[in-house]
């Protein structure tokens, strides 16, 4: 079996708990042949798609990455997977395009035309019944009507990841001005519509990261914020523990989770506060390490042995 990783260069991961990483450990230990390449190494070129690769090799539980490049046609590998990180921008949107034209040779992972329409947090909207309040404008003073209404709110970018530039106002502690600063500050940062949300009081509970991989729930994990926040995300200080989904959020996330099958998305991780799902994310979830860790997973109960048995059926 030959596998082609789309992913950030190794010095920007973190290692010992990268999903990423533990996907290629996993297919290295089945004698897959395993290589590295970064989003700027794709080619196209007269309709075949080219990449100048690294290979890995494993030693002792630990990767590395092999110094000589290779080029590679990717419509002779059997699964690439697409892993690199947000933000999702024009590079982004260029290789799903790119990595289309391998339909019917290779499996892509997850299905690039379904990444790129299913971004992260507007496909949220698809799902009306279970979000809450939420806008997504480029207008100031359509944000701050959305202000006045639901009195605190959540501003964030939509295609930023790790928690990045994520605020919260209140408006009966803070002034238009202190707003329009925060709203025009992350606007021009990152050059686009932002998403603000009604806040969820829930989130002092934790934010929970339910794994879909193929259509099934495979594990979960609640995410605690950090003293005086209201980001869970792990890379921020978050604390994961163990956690169950209560019936409505069973519901939700199985109906979601079959949708996303339809699409080809084979792993993809959804967000909930309360009984709300905030974010689905597509391009690279996380959380497989820790959800091993927590659940003492051993064997062929771990996830990303799942992962590649469910992959390769």
């Amino acid at each position: 079996m030959k596998v082609a990783v789309q992913m950030d260069p190794l010095e920007m991961l973190e290692l010992a708990n990268d999903s990423t990483l533990c996907l290629i450990k996993e297919a290295l230990a089945r004698d897959f042949q395993v290589w590295h390449y970064t989003p700027n190494d794709l080619c196209l070129n007269q309709g075949n798609v080219e990449v100048f690769a690294k290979k890995f090799r494993g030693i002792n539980n630990t990767i590395e990455l092999q110094q000589t490049e290779e080029k590679l046609n990717l419509s002779d590998m059997d699964v690439v997977l697409m892993r690199q990180n947000p933000p999702v921008n024009m590079d982004y949107i260029t290789s799903t395009y790119i990595l289309e034209k391998l339909k019917g040779k290779t499996l892509v992972v997850n299905n690039p035309r379904e990444v790129r329409n299913t971004p992260e947090k507007l496909f949220i909207f698809n799902y009306p019944e279970f979000i809450t309040p939420t806008l997504v404008t480029n207008q100031l003073r359509v944000a701050k009507e959305f202000l006045l209404l639901h009195k605190d709110i959540v501003i964030k970018p939509l295609y930023a990841f790790g928690g990045k530039d994520i605020y919260r106002v209140n408006s009966s502690r803070s002034s238009f001005n202190e707003f329009e600063k925060i709203f025009n500050n992350v606007q021009v940062s990152h050059n686009t519509a932002l998403m603000l949300q009604k806040f969820l009081p829930e989130i002092s509970d934790g934010d929970k990261r339910v794994l879909i991989i193929n259509g099934k729930i495979l594990g979960v994990i609640n995410r605690i914020p950090a003293e005086g926040e209201i980001r869970a995300n792990m890379c921020i200080g978050g604390k994961p523990e163990k956690t169950i989904l209560n019936r409505h959020c069973l519901g939700m996330c199985k109906i979601i989770a079959s949708d996303l099958k339809k699409r080809a998305i084979s792993i993809a991780g959804l967000d909930i506060i309360g009984n709300y799902i905030t974010e689905i994310n597509v391009t690279s979830p996380t959380g497989i390490q820790t959800i091993n860790q927590l659940y003492y997973l051993e064997g062929k109960e771990r996830i990303e042995y799942k992962f590649w048995e469910t992959l390769l059926r």
